[in-house]
């Protein structure tokens, strides 16, 4: 684990609650790294827009593969004793703080390309929980 990656576990310890540390951990005691993964750890602060793009777009499937090995990590600051939004900013600010630029920048695509999913996967008519 990268010393970001600690220091990410800590902030993600003092902030859900009981059901979200519990997800988490669970995720902790079986770490899965791909390629995507170890390509994320690696980029530089200056990586370019397509090498960020690209790292973003191979994030995609390596999510989607832990959300279903570790359905809870979809809900993590769902019971955060803080509030849910607390715990998102809270995290938010962490990743400011820990990764360099072009990770945060991937992290930020990673969400639009992830949202982008949940759209095209819900039905017409569903409220998309």
């Amino acid at each position: 684990m990268s010393d970001a990656d600690r220091s990410f576990v800590t902030v993600m310890s003092r902030v859900l609650g009981p059901k979200g540390t519990a997800a988490y951990a669970d995720l902790m005691r079986n770490p899965v790294i791909d390629a995507a993964g170890e390509r994320f750890e690696r980029l530089p602060a200056d990586a370019d827009e397509q090498t960020r793009a690209d790292v973003a777009e191979g994030l995609v499937a390596f999510v989607h593969s832990l959300y279903r090995q570790h359905p809870g990590l979809s809900t993590l600051p769902a019971d955060a004793p803080r509030g849910e939004k607390f715990a998102k900013k809270t995290v938010g600010q962490a990743v400011q703080d820990i990764y360099n630029d072009a990770q945060v920048d991937v992290l930020r695509r990673l969400g639009v390309l992830l949202a982008e999913a949940r759209r095209g996967t819900e039905q017409p008519g569903s409220t998309g929980t």
